[in-house]
């Protein structure tokens, strides 16, 4: 008896984790998979850069919403950043456009406010690692392109490769056919400069949307 009564106890006790554990993960919303993507209005900031306009670009690619808390997540993508600007001339039409493309990767710490059981607004805020993927510059005089040329030729100019920046955003979240729909604002800091030496740093404003998926919940192992 004294044997059944210790394998019951230690039953229950099992019994009672694993429900716990179950009622944790099911207490937290699944974790989201999707696309994102949308528009980047890009610019450096420095000394000794003249007047300078944004560059329009593409910015887009994956992002995991992984919730650790009801209403807090951590936010991962891996983007394709279109990023640079236009160094215009003295008559305000003709221009030298520069082209830096990234792979970035954001990672970041999400808020979502619980305002309705549709519609949630959400902020972020993180880090980014940015990888250079290429750089180019065009020359552009009453609207054409005279000169192309990439910027390792530019004689003194060695651009890094690797560019650090922090990321500042929110937005609306919408619940549809349970699906994430999202739109939202972003603006992105570089934290180092682009060149090895002068002080031109790369700022990034960001519209974009993007569609979400839940993904299928892990069982609490034993």
């Amino acid at each position: 008896m004294r044997i059944l009564r210790s394998l019951s106890v230690i039953a229950l006790a099992v019994a009672g984790q694993t429900v716990g554990a179950q009622l944790v993960v099911n207490s937290l919303p699944p974790a989201r998979f999707g696309l994102t993507g949308g528009m980047n209005l890009s610019t450096f900031d420095g000394d000794g850069l003249g007047p300078t306009a944004n560059r329009r670009g593409f910015v887009g690619g994956g992002v995991l919403v992984t919730p650790f808390a009801p209403d807090f997540s951590t936010q991962l993508e891996l983007l394709y950043s279109m990023k640079g600007m236009k160094s215009l001339a003295s008559n305000r039409t003709d221009y030298a456009m520069f082209k830096l493309n990234y792979l970035e990767i954001p990672v970041m710490l999400r808020g979502d406010l619980p305002l309705s059981s549709a519609v949630r607004p959400f902020a972020f805020t993180g880090p980014a690692v940015d990888f250079k993927l290429s750089c180019s510059s065009d020359e552009v005089v009453s609207g054409n392109v005279s000169n192309s040329f990439d910027c390792d030729q530019l004689p003194g100019l060695k651009l890094r490769t690797v560019d650090v920046g922090w990321v500042l955003g929110g937005g609306l979240g919408f619940d549809y056919h349970n699906r994430r729909i999202s739109l939202g604002a972003r603006y992105e800091v570089g934290l180092r400069t682009i060149t090895d030496e002068g002080s031109s740093k790369n700022r990034a404003l960001s519209f974009m949307a993007s569609v979400e998926a839940p993904l299928p919940r892990r069982s609490p192992r034993e």
